[in-house]
Order: structure tokens, then C-alpha cells, then sequence
């Protein structure tokens, strides 16, 4: 009797110690994951940082570009061409990671040019234009930046970018404009179009930016330099008269432009000191865990030495189980004891512990790799499946497809109808697209309402065709506010060359001609 108490209270206190043992090492792992994670994201950040500088500074160029060459002053040049070194010196720091060779002959190309008289100023800005848009769609995709993605930081420094983007067009264009008296009704046209763009992409940064730093978002709201460009820009719209002279609307426009980058900094240096926090209080948490786990799995080994010449067999084989289970992160494992004993209460308790430990982390699994609103799957689960499929099609020669597409004046949507009806669009179209795919078909929501689809063992040409059934599917689907919607689709094949990159930038870029030549449409590339 006296050895059967004695074992009960071993028993207890190894079971409590075990326990707290297995806590603190789910603590721990937690803590050192949070760690790598953070500085993982701190050096994607800086990454960012870097690579927003250079679509700064070729803005930059962009603007100075357009100024010299329509007003070719000794001042205009020399600024010129400090900026051409300052980006140049910027793309150096990509070299490794940017295809910076190509870009740097397209600029280098541009430049040659313009200097020789080759291009004038309006094609000159476009040229530009369509260099930063590629950064900045390679942007939203770069592997360099993959967990930084899913931040609600990367949203608003994408739309801070993305603002800036479409001021410095204006920069450009009516710098060339006012230069150019004989400019012609296009240009112009082109003015207001490019002005809403802005205003639109403005007013997406503030909502977004809100959530987040609403005292920024009252500083940009109340700055007077951006409120005297789009002073300016609107007047000029409806007028096309302006007192000013292209070298004062230069330095107005710059000054707004210089704000949203203080802006820029501001946030930069409040992301940074917040990712270098969690990394500090991340170690400083981690820490005390290991002191704890280091204390609970000593008070285990006290008493499992005593417990162990009771029951030293069954003891031993509890240990390797539960040794097996914390070096392989395998909490499926059972612990099976037939005695009626302590051991085989310890071992019921523990088989407890490791099925609510199993489901949490399936659970967890399970919402990682889902979209929360229309439960398809997210970039992150359809990255990892897309590379099985792209091993596989490299190995054996099994050709896919992928097709991107969004939905048609979304935004108009959720302006008019709100983000509720907007939510039901994007669901009850995630719904009836799924009931048309493959069971093998791999379906995701690429972001906000853009959606991508995998379609394996499909070329390009039944992807065609089957991206054309599922546009005239959508258009007759019905709301409850009595519309109707339509997609634009980009589609191509994979190629022996291809990265997931490279193909979701070369069927990105057959979505953008689909809504280039009208929309409600499949393109393929």
C-alpha cells in the first residue's frame, strides 16, 4: 500500500511537470517562430524601403525628364542629371535581385532618346510610366517580399506607391502641357483621366491607412502642399488656364510629392521600431520560457528517477513516446496503456493533451490556408501548390495553365451598393465558379476581387475555352440589388522557363489588356 501512495504522488507531480513542460515548449517554439518571423519581416521591410526608393527616383527623373526637355535651362539640366546618378546608384542595390540589367537598358535607352531628340517629351513620360508600372506590379508579387505581403503595412505602402505614382504622372504631363502650348485635345483628356486615377488611389490609401495610423491619415488630409496641387490640378482641368509657370508648377507639384514620401518615412521608421519591438519582447518572452522549461523538465526528472524503479519498463516506453512526439511535432501519435494503474491514467491525460494540441493545430492549418470570406484558397496555400504542380510539369511534361482574373468596376460596386453587397458578390462568385472547375483544379483568391485559377493537365487553348465559359457564366449571374457583373481574364501556359512569378506577371498582364481593349473579356498570352 505504502508503495502504491508513494507511486501516486510521483506520479502526480511528473504528470504536472511533463505538463508544464510540454507548455513551456509550445511557448517557446511559439516565441522563436514569432522571432524568425519578425526578422524576417524587418529584412523584407528594408528590402521594401529600398525598392520604393527607386520607383521614387525614377518619378523623380520621370518629372525632371519632362521638365528639361521642355524647358532646357542650365539648373534644369544639372538636376537632371544628378538624378539620373541617384538612380543608377539605386539600381546597384538590386542587382542580385531585380532583373536590374533589363531595366537598366530600358532606362538607359530612354535617356538616349530623349538626349538625342528621338522621342518627345509625352512619350518620354510614358516610357517612364510604363517602367514603374512594371515595378510596381512585380511589386505585389516579388518573392523577396513574400511575408510581408500578408501585413496590413505592405496595403498601405502599396497604395502610398501607388498615389504617389499617379501624382507624379500629373507632375509630368502638364509640366509638358504648359511648355507645349499646342498640345493637343488628348493630352488634355488624358489629364483628367489621370486626375481621377490619383483622387481615387488617394482616397483608398486613407481608408486603408486609417485603420491603421489615423493620425496620418489627418496630417495628409490637412496638408496644405497636397491640398494646392489638387487645387491646382483641378482648376487647371476645368480651365485649362493657369498662372503659373511649368517651373512653379514643377516645385508645387514636387512639394506634394516630397510629402506623401515624408509620409512614407514617417511610416517606414514607425513599421521598423514596431518589427524590432516584437523581436525584442519575442526573445525576451522566449527567454523565460526556457528558463520555465529547463525548471519543469528538471522537477519531471527528479521524480521520474524515483517514479522509475516502481515502473521502470513502462515508464521508459512512456518517455521514448513522448520524446518521439516533441522532436517530430507529431501530436497524432496515442499513447496506449491497458493497465489500471497510474501510468495508465498518465497516459489517458496525456492522449488528451496531444488530440486538443492535434486539433488546434489542424485548426490552424486549416484557417492559414483559407480565404476567410469566400473559403477558397489564399496566395500562400495556392504558392505551395502550384510549385507541386510546376515539379511535376517539369519532371514528367505535364503542361497547365493558369488564368487570372477580377471582376469589372468592383469598386463602383461597393460605392454604390457597399462593401456588403460587394462581400456577396465576391462570394456567391466564388461559389458558382466552383461548382464549373475540375476537382483537381486549384482555385484561389488572389486579392481583394482579383481571383487565380490553376487548371492542371490543360493547355492553353481548352484553358481558352473553358476562361470563355466561365465569363458567360458570370455575366448571368444575379444579386440581390437586381445587377449583373462581368470578369476580364488573363490566360497563358507554363514554359520550361517559368517560375510562378513569371507566369502570374505574364497572365496579369493578359488580364490588363483585357481591360485595356473594353473589358468583359479573355486574353490570352
Amino acid at each position: 500500500m505504502f508503495s502504491t501512495i508513494r507511486s501516486k504522488f510521483y506520479c502526480f507531480y511528473v504528470l504536472i511537470a511533463l505538463f508544464l513542460a510540454c507548455i513551456m515548449t509550445i511557448v517557446l517554439q511559439s516565441n522563436l517562430k514569432s522571432i524568425s518571423t519578425n526578422e524576417i519581416l524587418l529584412e523584407e521591410f528594408r528590402y521594401i524601403q529600398n525598392y520604393s526608393r527607386l520607383i521614387h527616383l525614377l518619378q523623380k527623373e520621370r518629372g525632371l525628364t519632362a521638365n528639361y526637355f521642355s524647358n532646357r535651362t542650365a539648373e534644369n539640366k544639372v538636376n537632371l542629371e544628378n538624378a539620373r546618378s541617384n538612380t543608377d546608384e539605386q539600381l546597384g542595390i538590386f542587382a542580385n535581385t531585380l532583373d536590374a540589367s533589363d531595366t537598366t537598358s530600358q532606362i538607359t535607352q530612354i535617356r538616349n532618346q530623349a538626349d538625342q531628340g528621338k522621342s518627345v517629351p509625352s512619350s518620354t513620360t510614358k516610357e517612364y510610366s510604363l517602367i514603374i508600372y512594371r515595378l510596381i506590379r512585380a511589386f505585389s508579387s516579388n518573392s523577396f517580399i513574400e511575408n510581408f505581403h500578408h501585413t496590413p503595412q505592405y496595403l498601405i505602402v502599396e497604395n502610398l506607391i501607388s498615389t504617389r505614382e499617379h501624382l507624379g504622372k500629373l507632375r509630368a504631363y502638364i509640366t509638358t502641357l504648359l511648355n507645349n502650348k499646342n498640345a493637343s485635345e488628348q493630352d488634355s483628356l488624358y489629364i483628367d483621366s489621370e486626375n481621377s486615377y490619383y483622387l481615387a488611389a488617394k482616397e483608398n490609401l486613407l481608408s486603408i491607412l486609417n485603420q491603421e495610423y489615423p493620425g496620418i491619415t489627418q496630417e495628409i488630409t490637412r496638408s496644405n502642399h497636397i491640398k494646392n496641387a489638387e487645387k491646382f490640378v483641378q482648376t487647371y482641368s476645368e480651365t485649362k488656364v493657369t498662372n503659373l509657370s511649368p517651373n512653379e508648377w514643377f516645385r508645387l507639384s514636387t512639394q506634394a510629392m516630397d510629402y506623401y514620401l515624408s509620409v512614407q518615412n514617417n511610416l517606414n521608421s514607425l513599421i521598423e521600431e514596431k518589427l524590432t519591438q516584437n523581436i525584442k519582447s519575442s526573445k525576451t518572452t522566449a527567454l523565460l520560457a526556457s528558463t520555465a522549461t529547463i525548471l519543469a523538465i528538471t522537477l519531471s526528472f527528479i521524480f521520474f528517477v524515483k517514479y522509475l524503479n516502481l515502473f521502470s519498463s513502462r515508464i521508459l516506453a512512456l518517455d521514448t513516446k513522448m520524446k518521439s512526439i516533441l522532436s517530430t511535432n507529431n501530436y497524432q501519435i496515442e499513447i496506449y496503456d491497458t493497465n489500471k494503474d497510474e501510468i495508465s491514467e498518465i497516459s489517458n491525460s496525456l492522449n488528451t493533451l496531444l488530440k486538443f494540441t492535434n486539433s488546434l493545430i489542424e485548426e490552424k492549418d486549416l484557417l492559414a490556408s483559407r480565404d476567410k470570406l469566400t473559403n477558397l484558397y489564399n496566395r500562400h496555400k495556392f504558392s505551395s501548390l502550384f510549385h507541386l504542380e510546376l515539379d511535376r510539369y517539369k519532371r514528367h511534361g505535364t503542361t497547365f495553365s493558369i488564368c487570372i482574373f477580377d471582376i469589372d468596376f468592383f469598386k463602383k460596386i461597393n460605392d454604390v451598393h457597399g462593401h456588403a453587397v460587394g462581400d456577396e458578390v465576391l462570394v456567391k462568385l466564388s461559389s458558382v465558379i466552383s461548382q464549373h472547375i475540375r476537382a483537381n483544379d486549384v482555385f484561389a483568391r488572389w486579392g481583394g476581387e482579383e481571383f487565380v485559377l490553376l487548371l492542371p493537365s490543360t493547355t492553353i487553348h481548352s484553358a481558352l475555352i473553358f476562361a470563355e465559359k466561365i465569363r458567360e457564366i458570370v455575366e448571368k449571374i444575379s444579386f440581390t440589388r437586381n445587377f449583373n457583373i462581368t470578369i476580364s481574364i488573363g490566360v497563358t501556359e507554363v514554359t520550361q522557363d517559368d517560375t510562378q512569378d513569371s507566369l502570374i506577371i505574364r497572365a496579369d498582364e493578359a488580364l490588363y489588356e483585357s481591360k485595356r481593349t473594353g473589358r468583359n473579356k479573355v486574353t490570352p498570352k
